[in-house]
Parts: C-alpha cells; structure tokens; sequence
C-alpha cells in the first residue's frame, strides 16, 4: 500500500515539475508586434504612416509609399537612448518584488533610397533596421529562519535563489522597391532577411537545513541533512527567415488610403542550437507521514543537429488614410493592422532521450521530448494616430499614440499546454510621441520622446517563497508556497529619438 502511495505521489510529482512547476519569468520577445517603430519622422507620428507619411521607413510600412520619396537619400536614425522600468510587485511572494530597470542604445534604421534618373515612375530603396530588441536580467535571494521541515524540530535555515536572463534580438535587412502607375496611384513590394537570436537562462534553486551538525526529533539524534529543489532551463539559438511585404498607395488630393499585406514568413536555417535543463528534489519529507518522497535528478543537454528551431511571424494586413488639410498645414494619419493567429506549435523540438533520469521515471514524464517548447499568437489588432503641423517650410511638429497589444492573452496552448513556454507574463503597452522636424541645408534632423506604458493587475504570482512549506500539496510544489492572484506588472518606458536625412541628386 506504502508502495503504491509513494508511486502515486511520485508521479504527482514529476507532473508537477515538468509542468507548473516553478513558473519562470522567461520571456525572450515582448510578445507585441508594435513595440518599435522606425525612423524618426514615423516614430514620432506612432507609426500610423501605411497611408502616407512613411519617409524613408516606407521599405517597412508600405512599400508602395517609397516612391513618395522624390530624391535620393541615404537616413541613419537611432533611439538615442532609452530608458525602461519593470517592476513586479508580489512577483515571488507578497511584498516580494523584481524590479529591473534598463539604459539602451542602439542603432535602429539605416536606409538608402535611389530614384533612377532615366525612369522616374519607379524608386528603389535598401534598408537595414533592428525590429525587436529585448535584454534584461533580474535577481533575488529570500534568506530566512523558520521551521519549515517537518522532520526536524526547531527552526532551519531557508534560502532561495531566482535569477533570469533574457536576450531577444531581430534584425532584418531588406530591398524593395515602388512603381507609380500615375500621380494618384502606386504599388511597391519589399523583401526581408530577418535574423532572429534568441538566448535566455532561468533558474530556482531552493534550500532548507538546520545550522547544527546534529538535530534532535522526539529525542532521536538525526544526522545532518538539507532539502532541496531546483530547476535551470538553458536555451539559445539563431534563426533567419524571409518575410514579403506588398504594398498599395492611393492619393488623388487631400485623402490618402494605403494597404499593406505582410506574408507569413518562410524559414531558411537556424545555427547555434542549444538546450539544456535540470531539475532536482531531494530530502522532502512525504506530507502524509514521517517517510520521504522519492528523490530525482532530470538533466539533459542537447546542441545542433539534435534539436530543430523555428520562430513563426503572421500575415497581417494594415490598413491607413491620411488627410491633409492644405488650408492650415496639418495633416492627420490613421493606421489599423490585423495580425492573423499562429497555431501553438514546437518553438524548440528536442530529440527524445531516456538517459536522462532513471529508467522509472522516464516512463512516468507525460513529455518525452523534454526540452520542447511551444509558442503561439491570437490575433490582434492594433490601432495609431498621429498628427502633424507644418510650422514653416522647413520646421514641422508631429504627434502619435498607438496600442500595442499582447498576442498571448488566453492563448490555449492544446496538445502543446504541457511543453516549455518562453513566456507567461502578458500585458499590454500604450505609446505616446512627440517631437519635431527642422530642414537646414537639405538635411532633415528630427528629434522627440516617446513614453511608453503597461500595467496588469491580479496576476498569479510566478512562485512563493513569501510563505513556503516544505511541500506545497495545492500546487505539489516543494519548498515553495501556494501561489496567489496578487501580482502588479508596472512597465515605463522614456525613449529619445534623433535621426538625420541627407538628400543629394535631383531628378
């Protein structure tokens, strides 16, 4: 009877660790498709610029808005710095917070743009820019007395230890070109290279054990012992897609309507594969009695050829009008894009292998390729606007809001909920711009801010060790306790931009 309790509970148990688990804080992309805008010009209008008003970011936005562009132009355009603040209140426990915050500076968008001369209907442009950035690492250690250990009398030392890494960067290189069938009426296509590195570390290494050699329960001497539970998951690699973008631009006077259709993109190759975990659980006392639960060790590392790599974009279809109102100089820009589903699917597919653990407890994992992850999108929409004042001639402001919604809000995970995720927190981020544009000697220098903004209340807590048992029986979580719905996510960001436009030639 012993035997088949302990089976169960050990079963339960490996359920638990391979699954809920020690939520980790692992995220490598924002999971929201407009979290960065290119060039300045489009930045400081939010990016609502499909219909019109793209300037050298057109490659990106609308390719059919390249041949807006009626010389040829070579742009480079940085965020100068930004600054970014995360903080996660009761995120390991109540009135256990992470807080992080991040200066950055990087280069974002280098284009140049050639308008043959013996064919003026057609503009060509190549550009370079960096389309999601994400690098943060967060820290905490609880140490504390208390008795936690059943076994034991008196009170043992607690010590848990949380650090996560996360390091996400998309870089796309890209060509693409516009023909304008008459004054009113354009069409464009672009092509990019995308190369995708990923890179995150994750891991929880909880500890608890009495300061003394020798411990005492029910007058029994007990020789030293510490129990233990700890997990570490490893992933890192790269990998180059191909995206399309057609475009469409229509502008008889005052009102201008553009429609872009971004392709899903198509995967090329992937290089420096790799991922590890391990899990380990020793010394936890069995709730039911005075006897222990089975101890386990899981490890597993695998590179190259023995795991597989994708990451998926969707088609998306934006939509935009501008309408200039010549009488006073302002113009005004509106942008709505769809961004269709992906089908949870395997990010990471890891070669199943039984060396990993005992023979036993192999067969018990629900997931024999253990160090899969899933990933996944809804669909969204987002939605921008954005103003622009034309002061004088060669001086002009411009203003922009815009949504960025998380993709994976309710995901339903399916046949894929038991695999690994990259990601578990989810909340949205609202954008506000504004800045300026002044013309001296055929250089356009833009400069403004944008603040950035997201909060999430009432969510589950990644773990607790705010008040931890030796085993959780909720969550079958050991040295950890019961998770709660009170964690704050609370995300600023201040960011300048400052870019520069040299035109030379005429047509």
């Amino acid at each position: 009877m012993r035997k088949q309790t302990f089976i169960k509970l050990s079963s339960k148990i490996f359920i638990f660790i391979l699954v809920h688990c020690l939520s980790s804080l692992s995220y490598g992309q924002t999971n929201r498709y407009w979290s960065q805008n290119f060039n300045e010009e489009a930045s400081l209008l939010a990016g609502a610029v499909v219909g019109g008003g793209t300037g050298v970011s057109a490659i990106y936005y609308n390719p059919a808005n390249i041949s807006e562009i009626e010389t040829s132009k070579l742009s480079v355009n940085a965020s100068l710095f930004a600054i970014e603040f995360f903080n996660y209140k009761n995120a390991l426990g109540n009135d256990i917070n992470l807080k992080e915050s991040k200066f950055q500076l990087q280069p974002r968008f280098i284009s140049y743009l050639v308008q043959p001369k013996n064919n003026k209907r057609l503009s060509l442009e190549f550009a370079v820019l960096n389309n999601e950035f994400l690098d943060m690492e967060m820290a905490y250690t609880e140490e504390k007395m208390m008795d936690i250990l059943t076994n034991l009398e008196g009170n043992e030392k607690y010590i848990g230890t949380f650090r996560t890494s996360q390091y996400f960067r998309d870089d796309w290189l890209g060509f693409g070109g516009s023909y304008k069938i008459d004054n009113a009426l354009s069409v464009g296509m672009s092509m990019f290279l995308s190369i995708k590195n990923l890179e995150y570390q994750y891991m929880l290494d909880v500890e608890a054990y009495p300061l003394t050699d020798t411990v005492y329960n029910n007058n029994l001497a007990v020789p030293f012992y510490s129990a233990t539970a700890q997990k570490i998951e490893y992933v890192k690699f790269n990998n180059n897609r191909l995206i399309w973008k057609f475009g469409f631009k229509y502008k008889p006077e005052r009102l201008g309507i553009g429609i872009n259709i971004t392709t899903p993109s198509v995967g090329l190759f992937s290089g420096g594969k790799v991922a590890s975990g391990k899990i380990k659980q020793s010394n936890i006392s069995n709730p039911n009695g005075n006897e222990f639960l089975p101890d386990m060790l899981i490890v597993d590392t695998q590179t190259k050829n023995e795991i597989s790599v994708g990451m998926k974009n969707p088609l998306s279809i934006a939509f935009g009008f501008t309408y200039d109102n010549q009488d006073n100089k302002k113009t005004f820009f509106a942008t709505i894009e769809y961004f269709n589903e992906i089908t949870p699917y395997k990010l990471v597919v890891a070669s199943e292998n039984p060396n990993i653990t005992t023979q036993e407890n192999y067969e018990k994992l629900e997931t024999k390729d253990w160090l899969s992850y899933a990933y996944g999108a809804k669909s969204v929409v987002n939605v921008a606007l954005g103003y622009r004042w034309d002061i004088s001639e060669d001086m002009l402001i411009l203003t922009g809001f815009r949504t960025d919604f998380n993709y994976l809000k309710n995901l339903d995970y399916g046949e894929l909920s038991n695999y690994n995720r990259l990601q578990d927190l989810v909340y949205n981020v609202y954008h506000i711009t504004g800045g300026g544009q002044l013309t001296i000697l055929k250089i356009n220098i833009i400069a403004g801010l944008q603040y950035s903004y997201g909060r999430k209340k009432d969510q589950l807590q990644l773990i607790n060790m705010a008040d931890p048992v030796e085993y959780n029986t909720v969550e079958n979580a050991p040295l950890q306790g019961t998770r709660e719905n009170t964690m704050i996510l609370n995300y600023n960001k201040i960011s300048l931009f400052l870019g520069a436009t040299l035109s030379f030639g005429t047509n």
